[in-house]
């Protein structure tokens, strides 16, 4: 009888943290959901793709096998507010946080296309990123012309991810568009235009994706 009590307990121990389990995960799905929608109207937190959950939140998302959707998105999001802001060198550090993040993505991460939509917004973060002293020769006026010291310049740094994002996903046309018009930059210094990131365009699986970052260049 007691064997009974304990194995039925067990049971119903279980059947508890399955239906817990299936509830977190049906808010989770809402959670990308409903955040994918606010993102492809405009910029949203990072914080925005967060569920309210009664397990450990880490158990569920690893259940579903979601975290890496998560970082792209987050990771994403920080390099859209990045861009659509000048740089300054007291915002140095934390902008060298967010490249390091997307340098990740485009290395680890397993979806190409994901992959090629992150080498693409570090391109455009480096762009625009101040000068190290070591580029005192002003590489925005000449991007041709590499820095005393040797070191690449913010706009040869951006053409190399450019290229990559290029390589990994030869469909991404923002990625494309940045190239061609940084490839005509260096051409024609003089008359140097910036590169564009795109907005509006989606991309990943399991309901994975975001935006490309950049507004107002």
């Amino acid at each position: 009888m007691i064997r009974r009590l304990v194995a039925a307990g067990v049971m119903l121990a279980v059947a508890v943290v399955l239906l817990l389990a299936a509830r977190d995960a049906w808010h989770w799905e809402r959670a990308l959901r409903d955040g994918d929608a606010r993102a492809a109207l405009g910029y949203v937190p990072p914080r925005t793709w967060r569920a309210q959950t009664t397990l450990p939140s880490h158990f569920v998302r690893g259940l579903l096998g979601i975290d890496d959707d998560l970082a792209f998105r987050r990771t994403m999001e920080r390099a859209l507010y990045g861009n659509a802001h000048r740089p300054t060198t007291e915002a140095r550090r934390g902008r060298s946080i967010l490249e390091s993040a997307l340098a990740r993505l485009t290395r680890d991460d397993t979806n190409p296309v994901r992959a090629a939509a992150a080498a693409d917004a570090l391109g455009v973060l480096l762009y625009f990123d101040p000068p190290t002293p070591g580029n005192a020769k002003n590489p925005y006026q000449n991007p041709n012309e590499a820095a005393p010291s040797g070191a690449q310049t913010p706009t040869q740094k951006a053409l190399a991810q450019f290229e990559l994002a290029v390589r990994l996903d030869p469909e991404n046309a923002v990625a494309q568009r940045n190239l061609e018009t940084l490839l005509r930059a260096s051409q024609k210094p003089k008359k140097q235009q910036t590169p564009r990131s795109g907005a509006g365009e989606r991309y990943g699986t399991k309901g994975s994706g975001a935006r490309l970052p950049g507004h107002g260049y």
